[in-house]
């Protein structure tokens, strides 16, 4: 039997999303995988009436019916959706990964992108003297 995933995501970032949905699908197509995308488009507003709907986009799946979960919770606008998703996976023990934000109980993965401007600026300042990196 297929494993299923859900996605949760939203779609505001559709750049960030377009590129992360790919590498998704083509680790899913060859581990046989079938991938569930929600993607609601909140506003960054807490409260806000439009975004009831959005957020009842994540409420739709029983997270009990998928194997794991992928969270892009970065693009996710609203605190209440985090809180929401992370409650549903972590009181399921549905294995579950937040990409660029830490959620208490659900690994995470994230880009350290501090790292490599600094050894670039280290670089350009020690080996080539550079003195005014702008």
């Amino acid at each position: 039997m297929k494993k299923r995933v859900a996605v949760f995501a939203n779609g505001w970032s559709n750049e960030y999303i377009e590129l992360v949905f790919e590498g998704i699908r083509k680790k899913a197509a060859e581990t046989n995988v079938d991938l569930y995308a929600f993607v609601n488009y909140s506003s960054g507003a807490e409260g806000a009436t439009d975004n009831q709907g959005e957020t009842s986009i994540f409420e739709l799946p029983d997270i009990t019916m998928f194997d794991g979960a992928i969270l892009l919770t970065n693009a996710l606008n609203l605190t209440s959706e985090r809180k929401y998703l992370r409650e549903q996976i972590v009181t399921n023990h549905i294995p579950a990964v937040s990409l660029e934000y830490p959620l208490e109980g659900i690994p995470y993965l994230y880009t350290d992108t501090y790292s490599g401007i600094y050894a670039l600026t280290s670089h350009l300042t020690e080996v080539h003297n550079v003195r005014n990196v702008i």
